[in-house]
C-alpha cells in the first residue's frame, strides 16, 4: 500500500481598509490561488486593490470572476 502525498497548503487572509478581498493559499510544490471574496467582487463602491480589479476598469467583473493561479518554479 502506497502512502499519499501530503500537501501543506498556507492560507493568507487578504483584506483592505477593514473589508475583506479574498484569500491567498500557497501549496507547498509552489502553486499560489488568489480567490476574491463575494463581496467584495459584487461591492461597486470597493477600495482599490489594484487598477485591474477597480469597478470602472473594463472586464473588472471578469477578472475577478475566477481565482487567479501561478506557478513558483523553485
Amino acid at each position: 500500500m502506497s502512502e499519499a502525498q501530503v500537501d501543506e497548503i498556507n492560507v493568507l487572509k487578504l483584506s483592505l481598509h477593514e473589508r475583506l478581498v479574498g484569500y491567498l493559499a500557497g501549496f507547498q510544490g509552489g502553486r499560489n490561488v488568489l480567490s476574491f471574496a463575494e463581496e467584495f467582487k459584487s461591492d461597486v463602491g470597493r477600495p482599490t486593490f489594484s487598477l485591474i480589479t477597480h469597478p470602472a476598469f473594463p472586464r473588472s467583473e471578469k477578472i475577478m470572476s475566477e481565482p487567479w493561479a501561478s506557478v513558483v518554479v523553485q
